[in-house]
């Protein structure tokens, strides 16, 4: 509903259909986390954090170390 609006009123399709994929994520309960460490639940500061896929979100400093698969922001 609200992609499609944003369609018709000319927003660029490679935005909306991202917004949409968050959109749906976030309802089907498997939005990342990206405030807090999924790991240890420390809240996350702007710092060399890391991205996990497995444990699904960003990781602080101390536990990104910890995932071989992490991926440095």
């Amino acid at each position: 509903s609200q992609s499609l609006a944003l369609l018709a009123e000319g927003v660029d399709p490679w935005k909306v259909t991202r917004y949409f994929e968050y959109a749906l994520i976030e309802a089907s309960g498997f939005q990342a986390q990206l405030y807090t460490c999924p790991h240890c639940r420390d809240d996350l500061s702007a710092q060399v954090n890391a991205f996990s896929v497995r444990d699904g979100g960003v990781l602080c400093p101390r536990c990104g170390v910890g995932d071989p698969g992490a991926i440095p922001l």
